[in-house]
C-alpha cells in the first residue's frame, strides 16, 4: 500500500473514531442528567423518610 494510501485510511480512522467518541461524549452527558435526577430522588425519599420518623419519635 503507498504512503498516500495509509494516509487516507489513517484519517478516515480518525474520522471514525472521533464520530465515536462524540456519540459517547452525547450519551455520558445523558447519563449525568439521569444520575443528578437519580439523586435528587434519592434525596427526596430520604427527606421524607427522615420527617417521618420523626413523627413517629414526636408521637411516641
Amino acid at each position: 500500500m503507498q504512503q498516500s494510501q495509509q494516509i487516507t485510511v489513517l484519517q478516515t480512522m480518525v474520522m471514525q473514531q472521533n464520530q465515536t467518541n462524540t456519540k459517547l461524549q452525547a450519551t455520558n452527558a445523558q447519563q449525568a442528567t439521569q444520575i443528578k435526577q437519580l439523586q435528587q430522588i434519592f434525596m427526596t425519599a430520604n427527606q421524607q423518610q427522615a420527617v417521618e420518623k420523626s413523627k413517629e419519635v414526636t408521637a411516641q
